[in-house]
């Protein structure tokens, strides 16, 4: 009789953990950039001289458009939007910078991995995954 309060909280903690994880997928996105182009001032994309987001990573709440760290991040005075329909989009701008970023990632797409492209303010085109 005593092991049995032991056994239900084992069962119950391996349950929550394993349950967590699986919500954490559908609450939050996790990505990393792959490639990284710029516009040129006659309207082409080239991959630049210095990389400044290759290899970085960020976070996208997939409820509110919040994203933390690297290219996108929103925080402060960003008014974000949220379409999540075929695939999940965020437009976040700021009326105080004059500023607008665009995230697109396929999260229909099946696998873990969904690409994602975005357009920061300064028009710099970033492509990757996120899981």
């Amino acid at each position: 009789m005593k092991t049995m309060p032991f056994k239900f909280l084992m069962s119950f903690t391996i349950l929550f953990v394993f349950s967590s994880y699986s919500v954490a997928d559908d609450v939050c996105f996790r990505c990393i950039v792959k490639n990284e182009y710029h516009l040129t001032d006659d309207g082409q994309l080239i991959k630049p001289e210095r990389y400044y987001y290759l290899n970085s990573s960020f976070s996208v709440d997939r409820a509110t458009g919040k994203i933390i760290g690297g290219v996108f991040e929103n925080t402060g005075d960003y008014e974000k939007s949220v379409i999540d329909a075929g695939s999940f989009k965020v437009f976040s701008f700021s009326k105080e910078r004059g500023v607008a970023e665009t995230l697109a990632v396929r999260s229909q797409q099946e696998g873990k991995k969904k690409p994602f492209v975005g357009i920061d303010y300064l028009q710099t085109i970033v492509t990757g995954v996120c899981e």
